[in-house]
């Protein structure tokens, strides 16, 4: 019995020792590696960060949480369009006649670098449409055009070349002298503001075919103009438009 009792003690002895050297060899490990060893577990963390951010889309789209599709321009030009139209409506007026009125259809030949049609707001006067044209070319004369010079929808504006000869066709900014000339009228005759046609008031300065229109239809219900200030009663026709063209027109009976 105390054989085997010894034997015993010895075994256990021979244990404690065993894992008493494997603690210190451990620590002997970890004193040599630890930093290797934090190395190694920040980059398990990372890598595991980074599956986990590659997952969460599919993660959301079974959970039904996807992102809301953002807004297409072409539903956003839809939208403002019917605020536009909700506006215009309000005011009265169809979108596309708000359109026209807020732009003048001008064409512009002769002595700039670019020819053509442009459209400009109302209210323009040669030079804008002259700077839209990209300016005058090195052949023009700019003493024969007058920058200053009103505009009007639908006006023909020529820039002669240096020794060139104004033309007559019927262009009213060419030079500050010519006036408005319409058919059956003569050279330089005033137009009757309470006889003229739509077509023969856009002849005057600043008027287009939807002021004449409005100052016809002035005319027809409200009676003949007594004088030419009645003109500013007419929607569109201030006190500066009608001194642009005072010298243009007049009020027969």
């Amino acid at each position: 019995m105390r054989a085997g009792g010894s034997g015993c003690t010895i075994i256990k002895k021979t244990s404690c020792r065993q894992m008493g050297e494997g603690i210190v060899v451990w620590q002997d490990l970890w004193e040599r590696h630890r930093g290797a060893f934090c190395v190694a577990v920040g980059m398990a963390c990372f890598l595991l960060a980074g599956l986990l951010v590659r997952a969460l889309p599919s993660v959301r789209e079974n959970l039904g949480m996807s992102a809301p599709a953002p807004r297409s321009s072409e539903s956003a030009s839809e939208e403002m369009t019917k605020r536009l139209s909700k506006a215009a409506e309000r005011k009265g007026v169809s979108p596309a006649a708000s359109d026209l009125e807020s732009e003048w259809f001008l064409y512009v030949t002769g002595s700039v670098r670019r020819p053509g049609v442009y459209r400009l707001p109302p209210g323009a006067r040669t030079v804008h449409l002259v700077e839209a044209a990209g300016g005058l070319d090195g052949f023009a004369d700019p003493i024969a055009v007058n920058l200053a010079e009103p505009l009007a929808d639908g006006m023909h504006v020529h820039v002669p070349r240096k020794g060139e000869r104004s033309p007559q066709a019927p262009l009213v900014a060419v030079a500050p002298t010519v006036r408005a000339r319409i058919p059956g009228h003569g050279e330089g005759r005033l137009i009757d503001v309470n006889r003229a046609s739509e077509a023969e008031l856009t002849a005057l300065r600043g008027i287009g075919p939807t002021l004449a229109r409005r100052i016809v239809e002035y005319r027809e219900a409200n009676g003949p103009f007594q004088t030419l200030e009645d003109l500013v009663r007419v929607k569109g026709v201030g006190a500066a438009k009608l001194e642009g063209f005072r010298g243009q027109a007049t009020v027969g009976p």
